[in-house]
């Protein structure tokens, strides 16, 4: 999954972080326009590798202050999901 970018500003102007093997960002409380594609790669009797890319899509989202929020992409329903994390 990558994200494009966070309220108009591209990704390399928004504060990322790393936490183990999974990377996030940053957001102030509020109301955000999140723009993020997904790509994934399944093996293939014929060839290597067959990947399958979604568009860049943008998300509306309202976050709170002191929480942490998960972004993951749904590959049944393909559609992406932002939920608060516990």
């Amino acid at each position: 999954m990558g994200v494009y970018s966070v309220d108009g500003e591209a990704r390399n102007m928004v504060m990322m972080f790393s936490e183990g093997t999974k990377t996030g960002f940053y957001l102030t409380p509020g109301a955000h326009t999140i723009t993020v594609g997904y790509q994934k790669t399944r093996a293939s009797l014929v060839y290597q590798s067959v990947n399958t890319t979604y568009e860049p899509t943008e998300l509306e989202i309202e976050v709170e202050a002191y929480k942490t929020y998960q972004l993951s992409f749904n590959e049944k329903e393909e559609h992406f999901d932002f939920e608060e994390k516990n």
